[in-house]
């Protein structure tokens, strides 16, 4: 009864929601990206949940109380790959020319 249930509630979130999964194009301006920087991205991102899951966020050391490398590994992950608040911030900032 309930996979019955949880089936008959998200097919109508898939059908909102799948254009928006179609709609995300490979990043780097059309080009896909690397293998290399696929897998390396999903390592990280995994390594981030992992910790997240096994040692927490929480610190009882330092400044700020929280583990930013724990916080920090799932966004470099997902910069790598290509989507996310960092990859955006990263894509956004102004590239330097080459000098003569």
């Amino acid at each position: 009864m309930w996979f019955a249930l949880y089936i008959v509630v998200l097919l109508p979130l898939i059908g909102v929601f799948a254009r928006h999964e179609r709609d995300f194009g490979p990043a780097r301006g059309g080009r896909p990206v690397p293998h290399v920087r696929l897998l390396t991205g999903l390592l990280l991102i995994c390594l981030g949940l992992a910790m997240t899951a096994a040692i927490s966020i929480a610190s009882p050391e330092g400044v700020t109380g929280v583990r930013l490398w724990v916080v920090a590994l799932p966004f470099a992950g997902a910069a790598l790959v290509g989507f996310g608040p960092l990859y955006r911030w990263l894509s956004r900032r102004p590239k330097s020319e080459p000098r003569p």
